[in-house]
């Protein structure tokens, strides 16, 4: 009989050599121990598969005599149901596994904050899996395309569709894929009065009545809002209140810096001492692509695009969605 699945926790597959049996294990040595019995292989690691089994063969040969369950058998139709349903997301990337992208070495990664929330979910599980070690700069995308074109080398650049596509076209790049797509929202200090922005009209009330506005003074939402300012005719009457800032606008909502402050909604719903307000209405909301790009002079190009297949990958999409954004 199969065994309960359970909820959903790192996991890892397995197959072995006659290509008919294939495990989920939900530690690397379950699956080095059925490797040694049976000839297989490891495929590779999920952050977001259901485990299968419990592996109970290996777990009373450490000495667990009360382990009850084994891996299904992938030729029976109930096995293949269970292990295609629940190890669904390993095999992005146990593919890039499989293809020899998972040789360890260190990935020199340069991003737009805007992507930070499913980013920070999301790589450990691809280092966990293929041994790599990623490091990360976080530079604002106006700041990241200077120091690009200035010469600096990393192995992948994340930021504006627009931004990548520049570099790409000027041969810094290889590779320009879209990643994640993230509108607009606003924010206010946790306990404030919560102003009204639900249309066009609300949201402009709402900034002639604040005292001050906090805008990005390095990101797309800063600039796209002081051009809707300037349409509305409203942008003299502004000037005096609005504070740029290089860095995250909830962190200065948070601190008091400013009333009601702009940024990407990835950008604002997951910062303490603040209250998201929500995104700002369709008729002006900007939807910003973001998207990564190998560099053309990477040290590490095999694990650059292996962490780019893996971000742009259907195994990302709820660590996307979960940040505000949507897949790109």
């Amino acid at each position: 009989m199969l065994p309960e699945i359970r909820d959903f926790r790192p996991c890892w597959i397995f197959k072995d050599r006659t290509q008919q049996f294939f495990g989920v294990c939900r530690t690397p040595q379950v699956c080095q121990w059925l490797g040694d019995r049976r000839g297989g292989v490891i495929l590779g690691m999920g952050a977001t598969c259901k485990p299968v089994v419990t592996s109970s063969s290996w777990e009373r040969s450490q000495g667990n005599k009360s382990a009850t369950t084994y891996a299904p058998r992938a030729n029976t139709e109930e096995g293949m149901r269970i292990v295609r349903t629940g190890a669904a997301a390993l095999f992005s990337l146990a593919a890039l596994l499989v293809a020899g992208a998972s040789e360890a070495g260190e990935i020199t990664v340069m991003s737009t904050v805007a992507v930070r929330e499913p980013y920070m979910e999301l790589v450990p599980a691809f280092e966990r899996a293929t041994e790599n070690k990623v490091t990360t700069m976080w530079v604002g995308v106006s700041t990241q395309n200077e120091r690009i074109k200035g010469g600096e080398i990393v192995d992948l650049v994340i930021g504006t569709a627009s931004g990548i596509d520049e570099l790409n076209k000027l041969g810094h790049l290889v590779s320009g894929v879209a990643m994640t797509k993230s509108g607009i929202g606003a924010a206010v200090a946790s306990g404030a009065p919560r102003p009204d922005i639900s249309s066009a009209e609300a949201l402009k009330r709402a900034l002639l009545a604040s005292k001050s506005i906090a805008l990005s003074a390095a990101g797309p939402s800063g600039v796209y809002l002081s051009g809707l300012f300037q349409k509305w005719g409203i942008a003299d009457e502004l000037k005096a209140k609005i504070k740029q800032s290089p860095g995250q606008i909830g962190d200065v909502l948070a601190r008091g810096g400013a009333e009601i402050g702009f940024q990407q909604v990835s950008e604002l719903i997951a910062v303490k001492g603040i209250t998201y307000l929500g995104p700002l209405s369709d008729d002006i909301q900007l939807i910003t692509v973001f998207s990564g790009g190998v560099h053309s002079q990477a040290k590490n190009p095999a694990g650059a695009a292996a962490l780019l297949k893996f971000l742009t990958s259907p195994d990302a999409a709820r660590a996307i969605r979960k940040a505000g954004m949507e897949p790109g």
